[in-house]
């Protein structure tokens, strides 16, 4: 969900929701996108933009009342409601929320059904709080008795990177099997504004940072198993370098973990694969107290029930060496050679 390929958005519903102007003006249908690449493409940048933040989170709702967000969005995603029907309500809730507090700037909501091609026929539902801009021109229509609202884009404008949204929303179909229920982004406030995550979404983070720890911890591990056969012996020593260097600092950006390993842009990609299916949170602070007791010793495992564990800090000194034999003809599938220095070797019951 956090690094979507190709999106394709299939509807757009915009509402205006400006408590202290043309008040609340809901969509009766939605935008026509037939004749509309430039602003199907500006919607589609909104996403995949918003989506690679590093500040977006996974969030959880905390309720599944039918009438609230939360049962709204399910009831979209799995077509119990119509698009039109469903977001109406939504932009109902946040323009009371709005017409309550002053403080909350006015703007457009624009929901829209997506998919992208590495989530096969899965979509998603994107809520986008638009705020007001130059880069396009909005109307309020009225046809065969319907009124919506569309956009127009001003100019040669496709996407302003200048303007980025402030707040946005992408909710996935409710289920058991997954740890998060949506993922959410607002760029003014160091967390989720009050009025957007609790009063709207009525969701809670899905993931402390204890949680984040392991998962980053579990997910390099994997990873490295992966790709240490296909690695050269310096680059799996620069690997585990960038790992320790990783625990060692008080939070991390994975973005720029992967960006930064000195690995070959296969392996960089397996790498990017398993933190993106454990850790839809990209930048986090470490749990410190996980750390020292996760990095404490390093286990490794072999054929035939093969067991080695040896304390970090004394890693370098016991295993001398590792390498991956492939050019043996008597075991064409390939084996580690490990080369062990220790003082006692002692079999143990």
């Amino acid at each position: 969900m956090r690094n979507p390929i190709s999106v394709h958005v299939d509807e757009i519903v915009v509402h205006i929701l400006e408590p202290k102007g043309r008040e609340f003006v809901p969509s009766g249908r939605p935008i026509d996108l037939r004749d509309e690449d430039r602003l199907r493409k500006y919607f589609v940048d909104h996403i995949t933009d918003s989506l690679a933040a590093s500040i977006t989170r996974a969030a959880r709702f905390k309720h599944t009342e039918d009438k609230a967000t939360p049962g709204i969005c399910n009831a979209i995603l799995t077509g119990a409601t119509d698009l039109v029907t469903g977001s109406q309500a939504l932009a109902k809730s946040l323009y009371a929320i709005l017409e309550n507090d002053q403080r909350i700037a006015p703007g457009d909501l624009a929901v829209c059904l997506y998919q992208a091609d590495n989530y096969g026929d899965r979509s998603f539902l994107a809520l986008l709080k638009i705020n007001p801009s130059e880069v396009y021109q909005r109307r309020v229509v009225t046809d065969d008795g319907d009124q919506y609202v569309e956009y127009q884009l001003v100019g040669d404008t496709v996407f302003a990177k200048g303007e980025p949204l402030q707040k946005a929303a992408f909710v996935q179909l409710r289920s058991e099997d997954e740890d998060y229920d949506l993922l959410m982004l607002d760029r003014q406030t160091r967390g989720i504004a009050d009025f957007f995550a609790r009063d709207f979404l009525d969701v809670e983070e899905a993931f402390d940072a204890s949680q984040r720890t392991i998962a980053l911890f579990r997910a390099l591990m994997q990873a490295h198993n992966e790709v240490r056969a296909i690695i050269s012996p310096d680059q799996n020593n620069a690997f585990d370098a960038a790992v320790t260097a990783v625990f060692d600092s008080d939070d991390v950006d994975v973005d720029a973990f992967v960006k930064g390993l000195a690995l070959p842009d296969e392996a960089k990609r397996a790498v990017r694969a398993h933190l993106d299916a454990s850790l839809p949170d990209q930048a986090f602070a470490l749990d410190r107290d996980v750390v020292g007791k996760i990095l404490r010793t390093r286990r490794f495992g072999g054929d035939h029930g093969l067991r080695v564990e040896v304390r970090r800090d004394a890693f370098e000194d016991v295993i001398q060496s590792v390498a991956h034999v492939e050019n043996d003809p008597q075991r064409p599938q390939g084996y580690y050679r490990i080369v062990i220095h220790t003082e006692r070797w002692e079999e143990l019951r």
